[in-house]
């Protein structure tokens, strides 16, 4: 057996005294030889190097899944992916069309919403593609200890499981291509295959994470668009952010929490991680044309629960101006992503040929002249129109989606300072500060979970006429916020739901000029919850009105 002739090698040499702590040694062809060889020698490029303990690349095993591909790393070390399906199964040229981005305008052009297509890399054991394409995406982001040791000399194993930070998107490329060096000369047998090519590592395309940040074909096409995949637990199980109570204002261990649907850990908070893309602005449905600095996604241990969402994107230099060097920054790690070429072969050639010229006649473009025009001119209207009837009810139901969740707050967001400042001292100054600011200083509470002073604050800022902080304050008392799936209890100040004072604020709000106040009004009157259509208020609805600059209905 090939393992038995690489130790018997190896006990020669050492008894010939020729074997060094640098001498190359190859990995066993049978993967069944390759964790008993891992076992007894460690690193194949450095004899006495112990063995990985599975918690240190693998902390939440899957033994009964299928869905899972574990790569051997340097220093006997180990790096788990997981399998995503994809659609779009008409053949080589298949792929499926989603929606990206968000449809809140809060952050556009940043992350607004817009078409993309996906494609998996892999077709399968028998290549048809009809079967199904899939790529592969780690498991968990690339820790300190999987860095060192492609990056570096073998660390010591003691350096857990913190996901490396400070890369600059040189150092994510970089990492992919030695890690892939490694893999074709120790191990490439381990690699997925499409044609008789196999497959090489690097960051993941914005379309590949996001898709598989949003849960991809685990989810159903209405969860697949909202803004956090499937949660059966408060949102701080599944991802570190700043109100997790032992974050610590740090990195956290790779896999303390729970999986999205996919069984990715830490996709969203924790660091953000590194994309293969530059970053485009997201504009008219599309990304823009200028090509930027590096992109990242996810969020991180100091992002805002109200900021989090598998389509949050930001931006950086690929420089850091003051030092000369590339950007490195401890909120920003990175995971992989198993790819191969598209033309992996003459026959693959051929066949996208011959799927190319059964396509519909009317994608290729119209070069005859006027008639030719005229005639493409007529079929993009026709399809014009069908996308305006479909866009008409995306934005109903992505409406609907919005007021199901507490409001977002108004642009620009301001970073909340490290400390706030104390109650007593606020109390007596905020009567002095603009409405904004007051406003401001009640968000800041709100995402501290302290809904009581928020309230006290967005009460004073509508008061200085903020139509925001009223319809935050209806918000509180809304009842069909109680009932959604993404209520949070530390959200609000009150106990229960209050009919009557939601409508009321949220009337109060819509005459301060607030909006996004009149489809939660005719949200309330349209829930059959006991509100009057036509307009009767109480009493007590009537003094908050006067006091806050509401218009009396009557």
């Amino acid at each position: 057996m090939n393992f038995n002739r690489h130790i018997l090698a190896l006990l020669l040499s050492l008894c010939a005294g020729a074997l060094v702590a640098e001498v190359p040694v190859h990995m066993p062809e049978n993967t069944q030889g390759f964790g008993e060889f891992r076992s007894m020698l460690g690193n194949p490029t450095a004899i006495e190097v112990p063995q990985w303990d599975d918690n240190q690349f693998d902390p939440k095993p899957d033994e009964d899944n299928d869905d899972e591909l574990i790569l051997p790393l340097p220093c006997g070390g180990a790096m788990v992916f997981r399998r995503i399906e994809v659609g779009g199964n008409e053949g080589w040229l298949g792929e499926q069309q989603i929606e990206l981005g968000s449809p809140s305008e809060i952050d556009a052009p940043l992350d607004y919403r817009r078409v993309a297509y996906i494609s998996g890399t892999f077709s399968g054991e028998d290549q048809d593609p009809r079967g199904g394409h899939h790529y592969y995406l780690g498991k968990y982001e690339i820790t300190d200890l999987q860095y060192q040791a492609v990056m570096g000399d073998c660390p010591e194993t003691t350096r857990g499981r913190r996901p490396a930070v400070k890369v600059s998107w040189y150092d994510g490329v970089e990492f992919s291509r030695r890690y892939t060096e490694w893999l074709y000369e120790y191990a490439p047998e381990r690699l997925p295959k499409e044609d008789e090519l196999y497959g090489f590592l690097r960051l993941p395309t914005e379309v590949e994470w996001e898709y598989a940040a949003r849960g991809g074909n685990k989810v159903t096409a209405a969860e697949f668009q909202k803004s956090l995949f499937p949660m059966e637990a408060e949102v701080m199980e599944y991802a570190w952010i700043r109100e997790s109570a032992s974050a610590s204002f740090k990195p956290r261990p790779i896999g303390s929490l729970k999986p999205n649907p996919l069984g990715l850990y830490d996709i969203l908070g924790n660091v953000s991680e590194l994309i293969f893309d530059l970053f485009r602005l997201s504009t008219n449905g599309h990304l823009h044309g200028q090509a930027g600095g590096f992109l990242v996604k996810g969020g991180h241990f100091r992002s805002w629960r109200n900021t989090l969402r598998a389509s949050w994107r930001r931006e950086h230099p690929h420089f850091n101006l003051a030092l000369g060097k590339p950007t490195r920054l401890e909120t920003v790690g990175f995971r992989l992503v198993i790819s191969a070429p598209v033309m992996t072969s003459e026959q693959r050639i051929k066949t996208l040929a011959q799927e190319w010229e059964s396509l519909p006649k009317e994608t290729a473009v119209a070069t005859g002249g006027g008639d030719g025009c005229s005639i493409q001119v007529d079929e993009v209207s026709a399809a014009l129109q069908a996308r305006e009837v479909a866009l008409d009810q995306c934005l109903v139901d992505a409406g609907q989606l919005q007021l199901l969740k507490f409001p977002d707050p108004p642009l620009p967001l301001v970073a909340a300072p490290g400390r706030l400042p104390a109650w007593f001292k606020l109390r007596d100054t905020v009567e002095y500060m603009d409405a904004a600011k007051v406003r401001q200083h009640g968000i800041w509470f709100h995402q501290t979970a302290d809904a009581d002073k928020a309230l006290l604050l967005f009460k004073i800022a509508a008061r200085k006429g903020d139509g925001w902080s009223a319809l935050a304050i209806g918000a509180m008392y809304d009842p069909l916020l109680f009932e959604s799936q993404s209520f949070n209890s530390r959200q609000t100040a009150f106990s229960k739901a209050n009919l009557e004072m939601a409508y009321c604020w949220y009337l109060v709000a819509r005459d301060l000029g607030e909006r996004r106040a009149k489809p939660r009004l005719d949200a309330l009157v349209a829930s059959g919850k006991g509100i009057d259509a036509s307009g009767k208020i109480s009493a007590g609805c009537i003094k908050v009105m006067q006091k806050y600059g509401g218009k009396n209905p009557e």
